[in-house]
C-alpha cells in the first residue's frame, strides 16, 4: 500500500513537471523563435527599403517597422530568458541600435560609402545574433523535451512496480483469505458434528 501512496505522489509531480515543461517549450521558446523569425523579417525588409532610393515612404515604412520590431522585443523580453540568452540577447540590442542609428544616418544625408560598409557590418552582426538567439532556444528546447522523456520514463518504470505490488497484494490476499475460510469451515464441520 505504501508503493501505491507513494507511486501516486510521484504521478502528481511528475504531471506537474510534465505540465511546466510543455507550458515553457510553448512560451518559452516556440513563442520567442517565432518573435526572432518576425524581427529578422522586419530587418531584411527595412533593408530592402533602404536600398530602394526612388521611394519616397522608406522613412516612414522604415519607422513602422521599427516600432513593429521594438513590440517584438518587448513580447521577448517577457519570456524566461537562460544566463546566456540574456547576454546574447543584449549584445543584439546593441548591434540593433548601432544599425538604426546608422541607418537614419543614410536616411538624413547622402549615403557615402564608408557609411555603407559599416551599416553592412552592423546589419550582419545583428542577424548573427538572432541567428545565435534562435540556435539557444533550440537547444533549451531540446533539453526540455529530453527532460519530459526522462520523466515519462521514470512514470512507466514506476507504474510496473506498482503493478507488481497490486499482484503481490491480491496473491497474498487471497492466500489470507482461503486459510482463513479453512478455519471457519473446518469451525463449522465441528459444529455441525
Amino acid at each position: 500500500m505504501s508503493i501505491l501512496i507513494l507511486g501516486n505522489l510521484w504521478y502528481k509531480k511528475t504531471f506537474s513537471t510534465l505540465g511546466d515543461n510543455v507550458t515553457s517549450i510553448l512560451n518559452d521558446r516556440l513563442k520567442p523563435s517565432n518573435y526572432l523569425y518576425q524581427i529578422s523579417n522586419k530587418l531584411h525588409d527595412k533593408r530592402f527599403l533602404l536600398q530602394e532610393p526612388r521611394r519616397t515612404d522608406a522613412l516612414d515604412q522604415s519607422k513602422e517597422m521599427d516600432y513593429e520590431i521594438k513590440s517584438l522585443t518587448k513580447a521577448y523580453e517577457l519570456t524566461t530568458l537562460t544566463s546566456v540568452e540574456k547576454k546574447e540577447w543584449q549584445l543584439f540590442k546593441q548591434h540593433l541600435n548601432e544599425y538604426n542609428s546608422l541607418e537614419k544616418n543614410v536616411y538624413s544625408h547622402p549615403a557615402q560609402a564608408d557609411d555603407t560598409k559599416e551599416l553592412d557590418l552592423h546589419y550582419r552582426q545583428t542577424l548573427a545574433q538572432l541567428d545565435k538567439l534562435s540556435n539557444i532556444q533550440l537547444g533549451v528546447g531540446n533539453e526540455l523535451m529530453r527532460d519530459s522523456h526522462s520523466v515519462l520514463s521514470d512514470s512507466v518504470f514506476l507504474s510496473k512496480i506498482e503493478l507488481v505490488a497490486l499482484i503481490a497484494l491480491g496473491l497474498l490476499s487471497l492466500i489470507i483469505l482461503s486459510a482463513s475460510d479453512k478455519r471457519l469451515f473446518r469451525q463449522e464441520k465441528y459444529h455441525l458434528n
